[in-house]
Order: structure tokens, then C-alpha cells, then sequence
């Protein structure tokens, strides 16, 4: 079970405890659990979920940061290029312009490739004797080298933080799991309590929890098709006839 479906069933067995305190004695597992602190384990599972859910809300914002300056950058790289072609045309400087990076590549190929394109721009900025241009290079959308830098910093900035996020809810969502299986393992505790000290007929016996949720539904029985062979025209017929239960649905 997920660990929300854990805390969900959880509060079946805290009514059920609940129901049983009230008819005498205060039920106490074997290992000394007593239902306050099954509720306290059960409040930090909702707290280390919360946690993970908080995290992973955090993510989605981030990952659409991220991809939108990586857009952002791919645009004006593109939009140099060609100004760099134009503008630089003869000129030694347009020799192994830098290529955009491809839409799947990692962050790590397109941080070199604008990196490679800030120091060639760096250097088309300084260049004072191309025949008809005139530093600095500007795109045709009016995008200078600083600009261009600054979009490639966010970038940066933003793979760092989701990798940074990326290695807290590794953290987090294995507290939340050690939280549920430690709660889910009470079930059975509780479980076994109950047997022992209440008869088979007892109310507390017959409306006992469940470790797992119920099936929603049967399983239908499988499907046997019947062939028959017609020899006179070298073929077969099949049949196949749904079970009783997937005729129903």
C-alpha cells in the first residue's frame, strides 16, 4: 500500500482501539504500544507525507523554472548564431561557431554549449577589426552578451536548486516509507492483541480491521476457448465464451 493508503486505513484501527478502551481496560500491545502513541506515529506518517507532497508541489514549480530559462537561452543562442554568421561573415571568429544543443540534451552538455557561446561572443565583442561590424554583438530581438548571461545563470541556478531538491526528497520519501511500514506493522500487532483476549464471537473480534484494503471485485474465472476443426474446409471455428462475472460488466 501507498503510505496515504496506510494512513487512511490507520484510522480504522485508532476507531476500532478507541471502541475497545471504552469497554474496559486500556488495550496495550505486547511491545508496549498503547493507542496514544499509535496516534502519535500515525500524526508524524501525516507529517513526513505532508513533507514529501509539500517537496514534490516545490518540484513542479522549479522543473518549469528550469525549462523555461533552458528555452529561453536555446531562443537567443539561436537568434546569435545567426546574427554571428551575418554580421561576422569571412571572419575567423564564425570557425566552430558553437552548435545548439538538442532538445534532449542533459543540463550539463547545454551549460558547456552556453558557456562556449558567452567566451566566442565575449570575443566578437572585442573584435575591432571585422570590415563592416561594429561592436558589440547584438541579436535582431536586442539581446547583449550580459543579457544572455544573466538567462544562463537562472539556468544554472536552477538545475542547482532542483538537483539540490531532487537529493532532499530522496531523504524524505524514505522517512515517509519507514514511517508507514512501521505504522503498518502495528496492524498485525494490533491485530494478534485482539485475537488473543476477545472470543471469536466477541463484537471486537467480528468487526476487526483488516491489514489490506478488501478486493474491490472478483476475479473473472479465464476464458477457455473451444475449437472445433473443419477438416472439409481445412480450417477451424473457435468459440469463446466470457466468464460469468465478465458477462456481468
Amino acid at each position: 500500500m501507498l503510505a496515504s493508503q496506510i494512513r487512511a486505513r490507520a484510522l480504522l484501527f485508532v476507531n476500532h482501539w478507541t471502541t475497545v478502551n471504552a469497554g474496559g481496560t486500556a488495550l496495550v500491545l505486547k511491545t508496549g504500544i498503547t493507542l496514544a502513541q499509535f496516534q502519535a506515529k500515525i500524526d508524524d506518517l501525516s507529517a513526513q507525507i505532508s513533507n514529501v507532497e509539500n517537496r514534490e508541489d516545490e518540484r513542479v514549480v522549479l522543473v518549469a523554472q528550469r525549462d523555461g530559462w533552458r528555452s529561453q537561452g536555446r531562443s537567443i543562442m539561436e537568434e546569435w548564431r545567426k546574427a554571428t554568421l551575418y554580421q561576422l561573415d569571412g571572419s575567423a571568429l564564425i570557425a566552430d561557431l558553437p552548435t545548439l544543443p538538442s532538445e534532449s540534451a542533459s543540463a550539463a552538455n547545454v551549460l558547456e554549449r552556453y558557456e562556449t557561446t558567452l567566451s566566442r561572443w565575449a570575443q566578437i565583442d572585442a573584435a575591432t577589426d571585422v570590415p563592416g561590424f561594429t561592436p558589440p554583438l547584438i541579436t535582431r530581438t536586442g539581446v547583449t552578451r550580459a543579457q544572455f548571461e544573466a538567462r544562463v545563470g537562472d539556468f544554472r541556478s536552477g538545475v542547482l536548486a532542483l538537483g539540490s531538491l531532487d537529493d532532499n526528497l530522496s531523504i524524505l520519501r524514505s522517512r515517509r516509507d519507514d514511517a508507514a511500514r512501521e505504522v503498518k506493522g502495528l496492524f498485525s500487532e494490533y491485530r494478534l492483541a485482539i485475537l488473543a483476549n476477545y472470543s471469536r464471537n466477541s463484537p471486537f473480534v467480528q468487526t476487526l480491521p483488516t491489514i489490506n484494503p478488501p478486493r474491490t471485485g472478483p476475479t473473472p474465472e479465464p476464458v477457455v476457448p473451444s475449437v472445433t476443426p473443419d477438416a472439409a474446409h481445412h480450417t477451424t471455428h473457435a468459440t469463446l465464451t466470457a466468464s460469468e462475472v465478465a458477462s456481468r460488466v
